[in-house]
């Protein structure tokens, strides 16, 4: 077989999980969320490559993007 196609990682609007998804069948510009389902344009492509360098890729933006998120939620030091 030829190239595979590439593969992107994105990121969702609306569970903020970052994933990867097959470059092939977005001509439209438009994507499914693999985890909340919801359907959105494309925006931005937070990396590219092959599955696998994909997959690792999103691991760690969804690692880094879970520690940011806790050391926010986590660090109540003001009260409003």
């Amino acid at each position: 077989g030829g190239m595979a196609p590439p593969f992107w990682a994105l990121r969702c609007c609306r569970c903020r999980l970052f994933q990867v998804q097959q470059v092939g069948a977005k001509r439209s510009g438009k994507w499914s969320c693999s985890v909340c389902g919801q359907r959105q344009a494309l925006q931005k492509i937070y990396g590219q490559g092959s599955g696998p360098d994909c997959r690792h890729h999103v691991q760690k933006l969804n690692l880094l993007q879970g520690e940011a998120e806790e050391a926010i939620g986590w660090t109540p030091r003001y009260s409003v």
